[in-house]
């Protein structure tokens, strides 16, 4: 998964750490904002992107 990250990070310009456990922790931290936003109804919905 790590590999996965990096290359899209890559793609889009990111920067992240060189690490693995570092990048873990970026990416919990990812997991968890994503989580807070999809609790208050802030995340994607399926609806939202259906044409």
């Amino acid at each position: 998964m790590a590999a996965s990250y990096r290359e899209v990070a890559a793609s889009l310009g990111l920067e992240v750490p060189a690490d693995d456990d570092e990048l873990r922790d970026v990416l919990e931290a990812d997991v968890q904002k994503v989580a807070s936003a999809r609790s208050r109804g802030k995340g994607f919905e399926a609806s939202a992107m259906a044409p």
